[in-house]
């Protein structure tokens, strides 16, 4: 299915994060990152998503995946794409901490501390910040999301805390963690 996917459905509504996401899973597949149907996706992401130093739409849904996805299949960290989908990361950062919205921090903070794997230089304020706004938006049942726990949301936040390097029983609420 994965790997016949042809991007055709109505629910393909994004396909900047569409295109990523599907790398993604097909290198958990097992698919390695040289095989042509991978190497199609990347020429779509540079093709249809990247233009004048912006990647995709409005937002950080598509540069998050895009981000994962390029760098795992090997492109390096100077591309001026990887570098322009940092710059988009770093800039949807919030006041608060949050990067818009609650699971979209969990996901920026996988994103960007995987790219520092690959040697992308990431302020640790950054980090701090978003840990110090996860922190106080803890619900009761020791999830996240809008005045009730949501599976996605919490999810995200959970990997974007492993990313960090916290421990689960750290994140706690009301003797609860997810």
């Amino acid at each position: 299915f994965a790997k016949t996917y042809n991007f055709t459905d109505a629910s393909d509504i994004n396909l900047c994060a569409g295109y990523p996401r599907h790398i993604l899973a097909l290198l958990a597949g097992g698919v390695p990152a040289d095989d042509s149907i991978i190497l199609n996706l990347k020429s779509k992401i540079n093709s249809e998503c990247y233009k004048n130093n912006l990647y995709g739409e409005n937002g950080i849904n598509d540069d998050v995946f895009g981000l994962i996805a390029l760098l795992a299949t090997g492109v390096s960290q100077n591309e001026p794409i990887i570098q322009d989908m940092v710059k988009t990361i770093k800039n949807e950062q919030t006041a608060d901490g949050s990067f818009t919205y609650t699971d979209f921090t969990g996901i920026a903070i996988n994103a960007l501390k995987f790219a520092e794997t690959k040697g992308v230089i990431i302020d640790p304020a950054i980090y701090a910040k978003a840990k110090n706004y996860l922190k106080p938006i803890q619900l009761e049942d020791g999830g996240w999301g809008q005045d009730l726990s949501y599976p996605l949301t919490t999810s995200w936040v959970m990997m974007g805390i492993n990313a960090l390097g916290e421990k689960q029983s750290d994140w706690t609420k009301e003797n609860k963690n997810q």
